[in-house]
């Protein structure tokens, strides 16, 4: 099949996707497949491979992180419970107070949290989003969500020890010291622009419908905690320990693998999985100190009813990612451009938005932009750091119903899928643009 049918076909499938969601008010589940097995079956795949490609992509995924999601979401439901959630929204709200809140939220969970690994945190700052969004008024829920996908997503990039920061530092060959002074600044300006800009298109020029973007049926995790009358109530640090807990194994296990120190202990503790596991056992043992049994098993069952949904829209996500994976996109694209073209910086972004696009991954877009355009920086005597930050810029843009994170984000904080488009889709790609606008100021003095 021609290259252009391939890019042709993928278009279609995406558009089709969010106008099956939105337009003919589809559910997602059944969007999802429709648009994965047409694009299987357009680009030649062949029935059993079609199907075969579905299973693998949805199996991975859950391989992945679904585990994950289950427990990232009976830790926020058990937090909950414990008054934890309230308690940081109380301190959070007296800090930076109700106007600065968004920004606090923001900018937290893209340098202090360092988004390790985007879908712990964004699990494990939901619930504090939703609080937040409570005490917000109009438009609360929109503003939570662009600032934790804007605060997640840049520091999933642009900050050290993320994952993909640290890939990204490592093939542009920049010093991981370097890396994470400019990428902070580009990151914290960045995250606060993003909310700015969303925070007026919301309020001050009406773009956020609360009867329409809100799913008013999504409040599995903010039934009332039950009354405190007799029974013991714990001091916040210990309530939120399960979090720094987490965050910490998870943190010093990636220092300790960049900087070539192997303990077969750590490496244990601070894998996501059993980090995240830990955390929540924490979480719920001290639930079970301070509050009744009835409490416990309604913590609980709040928790595994809220992950059902997510689990189904992720591990669909992950299908059609899949998919556009075995069509050869990402080959596709990067023979359409070349490295002669006139600015790497311009290029790096264009490339990454492409592919994060048709890909749907914000790491791959990222790396695969970088590296194919790492070699230009020597040549045209542009700052490799530039590059490696443009095309984390461009990895932003537009995140859509190919990402995982997009699903996460539209079922934790209660949002219709036309809600997350504009609070998701949208402040992904305000940021991306404000991330390439920072990057070409960084260049003049560079």
């Amino acid at each position: 099949m021609a290259d252009w049918l391939t890019v042709l076909h993928t278009l279609i499938t995406v558009v089709g996707v969010i106008v099956l969601i939105v337009g003919v008010k589809l559910d997602p589940l059944f969007a999802l497949v429709i648009g994965t097995v047409y694009l299987g079956l357009a680009t030649g795949q062949g029935a059993e491979g079609t199907v075969e490609i579905i299973t693998t992509g949805f199996g991975s995924i859950m391989a992945e992180i679904g585990l994950l999601i289950v427990l990232g979401v009976l830790l926020g439901a058990i937090l909950f419970r414990l008054g934890a959630i309230d308690g940081l929204v109380e301190v959070l709200m007296k800090v930076s107070g109700r106007c600065f809140a968004p920004y606090a939220l923001g900018a937290t969970t893209g340098t202090v949290l360092q988004s390790i690994f985007s879908d712990v945190i964004f699990v494990i700052t939901a619930p504090v989003g939703r609080s937040v969004a409570r005490r917000l008024g109009k438009a609360g829920i929109g503003i939570v969500s662009a600032s934790l996908s804007a605060g997640i997503l840049f520091g999933l990039t642009m900050m050290i020890p993320s994952v993909g920061s640290l890939a990204l530092s490592s093939l542009v060959g920049v010093p991981i010291p370097r890396f994470l002074l400019f990428g902070t600044a580009v990151a914290v300006v960045g995250i606060v622009l993003t909310i700015l800009v969303m925070k007026l298109l919301f309020l001050r020029f009406g773009m956020w419908d609360t009867a329409t973007d809100e799913d008013h049926t999504a409040d599995a995790l903010d039934e009332p905690a039950p009354d405190d009358e007799g029974v013991r109530r714990l001091p916040l640090w210990l309530t939120i320990t399960p979090v720094f807990l987490a965050l910490v194994l998870i943190a010093g296990e990636s220092v300790l693998t960049n900087i070539g120190v192997d303990i077969p202990v750590m490496s244990f503790l601070g894998s996501p999985t059993v980090a995240m596991f830990l955390a929540t056992f924490l979480a719920f043992v001290l639930l079970r100190i301070s509050r009744d049994q009835d409490c416990v098993k309604q913590s609980m069952k709040s928790g595994f009813t809220a992950s059902g949904e997510i689990l189904a829209l992720t591990g669909l996500g992950g299908s059609l990612a899949e998919m556009v994976k075995s069509i050869g996109l990402g080959d596709i694209l990067g023979g359409m451009f070349s490295e002669d073209a006139a600015s790497p910086i311009l290029l790096a972004w264009v490339l990454a938005v492409v592919l994060h696009i048709a890909i749907g991954s914000v790491s791959v877009a990222s790396i695969t932009a970088a590296g194919f355009l790492a070699p230009v920086a020597a040549s045209t005597g542009v700052d490799p750091v530039l590059i490696a930050l443009s095309a984390a810029a461009g990895s932003l843009f537009f995140m859509t119903v190919h990402s995982n994170f997009f699903w996460m984000t539209k079922t934790m904080l209660g949002q219709t899928t036309k809600g997350a488009v504009k609070s998701v889709s949208i402040t992904t790609s305000v940021g991306s643009l404000i991330g390439l606008g920072l990057v070409f100021v960084l260049s003049w003095f560079l």
